[in-house]
């Protein structure tokens, strides 16, 4: 049986970090978005922890020999396993916003084959990949808000008392609307036949 996502394959390396107590993580991103029925490809892994957590799992990180990188401290960090393919990463992401926050305390989990073994993995919730999706201003992000939308993956309603709760981010309201009405959904990503 193959892996749900082939990023996840990259998860093990996180074990030092993982294995810490009363520790709360959570997949986000596009390996995220595959457990919810929408793949798109990526060769990343994005880990997310509270922002609170992250001398913990550097420190163990640090101390099993895992190598990483600084990219925006204190609040991305990556690990590059094979330098001749940067961006098969894992990016680790410290969260301080109440979305990324809620999703890590409260994840979904399903065990799954990740490297050749069993093995239950959290992920953030439908929603609220939505809601930072919808947060961000990466085109990429709202794109793949428009593709869960258009194939039925999400109530676009219960995104906005999301969004609400969260304290009604204008902006993230406002595309989330345009993408309802059609306005911003992107060509499709099609092949031709026979090639």
């Amino acid at each position: 049986m193959p892996a749900l996502h082939p990023a996840l394959e990259l998860l093990p390396r996180l074990d030092p970090a993982l294995a810490l107590d009363d520790l709360d993580w959570a997949v986000g991103g596009a390996v995220a978005m595959a457990f919810h029925g929408y793949s798109r490809h990526t060769d990343d892994l994005d880990v997310f922890f509270h922002g609170d957590d992250v001398n913990r799992v550097l420190f163990a990180l640090r101390k099993a020999g895992v190598v990483f990188a600084t990219i925006a401290d204190p609040y991305h960090y990556a690990i590059f396993p094979d330098l001749t393919q940067p961006d098969r990463r894992i990016d680790l992401l410290f969260a301080w916003d109440d979305a990324e926050s809620d999703a890590i305390a409260f994840p979904d989990e399903r065990t799954v084959e990740v490297a050749g073994a069993q093995r239950t993995v959290k992920y953030f919730p439908l929603l609220l990949l939505v809601a930072c999706k919808l947060q961000s201003n990466r085109p990429r992000d709202n794109d793949d808000v428009a593709r869960m939308y258009e194939r039925g993956l999400f109530d676009p309603g219960q995104a906005r008392v999301i969004l609400d709760r969260l304290g009604g981010d204008p902006e993230a309201i406002a595309r989330l609307s345009r993408i309802q009405s059609g306005s911003t959904l992107p060509p499709p990503n099609r092949r031709p036949r026979g090639r």
